[in-house]
């Protein structure tokens, strides 16, 4: 009788090595799957013998894709899956069997190698685009969060994912919870700068903010100051903001000269800056020096209609 069970596997395996015997040895192993459908070890060993030969190449990571979902063979099952990935003859039809490892298991300097030779579309700083990147760049952020959620659900350890959530959060001004999602990024890939840099800063720089506007609204103006001082630290690019934020506190404190030398520092960064063209418009009417507060008035009406133009497109 043919050998079964693991000496079975063992066998066929084996078999699989010569080239005389993979056909008898793919036979032997579906057998073995079909007569024990509940050991996922056979079925590992059928799928990884499927990818040793191109023309089963693409069933044999299919298989291997979905035994990922079973803890008992999944580390086995993702290496396997990631060699045959990297022996495929890819074309641009198998983009989808990467962007699937992407989502699933995580980056990979070889998977995205393949990737980028393949042509795969990629978003800022060369970071694959995954499932969620489409409805994010179309505005439904409801959308994005249940995709970049479900590869979670899959892979708590998905960086791609993680900041697609952090997009969301930083796009409903939820800074504190950007943060939180970036820093997560961050300890799981210390090395790779370009994912969480610049973002994470930007995160921190606007929770920052947003305290500091907390605080000005309750008149904590000197305790606002300061968390616009430690916001300039941490993202300097971004520094002007909080900076016309600054100068809203000097004319709440009467302080016109300090008020005005922030609002054309900011203005000078930055032109169409709403928050200075508006301080500059209340620190003119309260000079008396309505001209000015007519002309800076009329810049800031022009660059809000070019605003608006721009959300309704």
């Amino acid at each position: 009788s043919p050998p079964s069970g693991p000496l079975g596997v063992e066998f066929y395996s084996t078999l699989g090595g010569l080239e005389s015997g993979w056909e008898e040895a793919r036979a032997g192993l579906e057998r073995l799957t079909l007569e024990w459908p509940d050991e996922p070890s056979y079925t590992l060993a059928y799928a990884k013998h499927l990818t040793h030969r191109e023309t089963s190449r693409r069933e044999g990571i299919e298989q291997l894709r979905e035994l990922i979902g079973d803890e008992r063979v999944k580390a086995r099952a993702v290496a396997c899956w990631r060699q045959a990935l990297i022996w495929l003859r890819a074309t641009a039809a198998d983009i989808p069997l990467y962007k699937q490892y992407i989502e699933e298991v995580g980056e990979d300097e070889r998977i995205a190698g393949k990737m980028e030779a393949l042509g795969m579309p990629v978003g800022e700083y060369g970071i694959p685009i995954i499932a969620g990147d489409k409805e994010f760049a179309a505005g439904d952020l409801d959308a994005a969060t249940a995709k970049y959620q479900a590869i979670l659900d899959k892979n708590p350890k998905n960086v791609f994912a993680l900041r697609g959530l952090a997009k969301v959060a930083m796009q409903r001004e939820d800074f504190e919870r950007a943060t939180q999602l970036l820093l997560k990024v961050k300890s799981l890939r210390p090395k790779w700068r370009d994912l969480w840099g610049s973002f994470l800063r930007s995160a921190q720089f606007w929770s920052k903010v947003q305290e500091a506007k907390r605080l000005k609204a309750v008149g904590m103006l000197v305790e606002s100051r300061a968390a616009l001082e430690e916001a300039m630290a941490i993202s300097k690019g971004e520094a002007h903001h909080a900076r016309a934020i600054l100068g809203d506190i000097c004319l709440d404190q009467g302080d016109l000269d300090c008020a005005e030398e922030l609002y054309e520092r900011v203005l000078k960064k930055d032109k169409k800056h709403t928050g200075a063209l508006r301080g500059m418009v209340r620190l003119s009417l309260m000079r008396g020096d309505t001209d000015a507060a007519t002309a800076y008035s009329a810049r800031l009406m022009a660059v809000e209609a070019e605003e608006a133009g721009d959300e309704d497109q």
